[in-house]
Formats: C-alpha cells, structure tokens, sequence
C-alpha cells in the first residue's frame, strides 16, 4: 500500500502537466457546447434564431478562460519538475556530514579579519575562508 501512494506521487510535475492538458481540452469541448447552447436565443414572438455574435464572444471568452487557466496549472507542473531535478542534482553534488576537511583551517579569529577583503567570508564554526557567494561552509558545511 505504501509503494502505490509512494508511486502516485512520483513525478508530480509530469502528472500536473498532462492534467494541465487534459483539462485544456475539455474546456474547448465545453466551450463549443456552451456556445452553440447560449448562441441560440428567441425573438420577441418565442421563435429561435442562432445569435453568431452571442456565439462567437462565448467561444472566444471560454478558449482564452481554459488556456490561461491550463497555462498556470503547467506553469506550475514545469515549475515542481525543475524543483525535482535541481534537488536530484544537490544530493548528487553535496558531501556528507561526516566527510572529512578537503584542507585545513589556515585562519584564526585574530587574522581571518586581516585577510578578509569582502570577496570572501570566514566560517565562525572552522574559521575556513569561503567565497562571497557560497551560501555554506566548503570545509563543514556550516551555514553562514
């Protein structure tokens, strides 16, 4: 029971796309019915007479309704994809917690200061120098 719930969520981005389209489609069907339902009106004496413009305002309204619609819920399916590729690719790239130091720590609190230029910050935890960019330590893995 655990691996089909575990399944059924499985690429989620995929699965929000293919219902992004699903439900695209089926908002053209129900658009074109609706507009051929609400297209055909009745003059002043109750005989039915086909309104084209009636119709063609409903069709063209409920086309852009159902792809502006669709076109968020993708944009959100393409969104989760990439939010799953990039955290395959971080555990990819991350180290361990336990890893050992690539190199020793060459600063201390008194001279970590004197050599810091701004381009660079100095890990509080191992006083290692890291880049400005770098959101954690590239000695521990301590974060700024």
């Amino acid at each position: 029971m655990v691996n089909f719930i575990v399944t059924l969520f499985d690429k989620a981005g995929a699965k929000i796309k293919t219902l992004a389209w699903i439900l695209f489609f089926c908002g053209i069907v129900g658009t074109i019915v609706c507009a051929f339902v609400y297209g055909r009106t009745y003059d002043q004496w109750g005989d039915p007479e086909f309104n084209f413009l009636l119709f063609i305002v409903i069709l063209a309204g409920g086309v852009l309704a159902s792809f502006i619609s669709s076109l968020f819920l993708y944009a959100f399916g393409d969104i989760t994809e990439n939010i799953q590729r990039i955290a395959k690719a971080t555990e990819k790239t991350a180290a361990p917690a336990n890893a050992a130091p690539s190199k020793p720590a060459v600063f201390s609190n008194s001279n970590a200061r004197l050599f810091n230029n701004g381009d660079t910050w100095v890990c509080e935890k191992c006083k290692t120098e890291n880049p400005k960019s770098a959101m954690y330590c590239k000695n521990c893995r301590e974060y700024r």
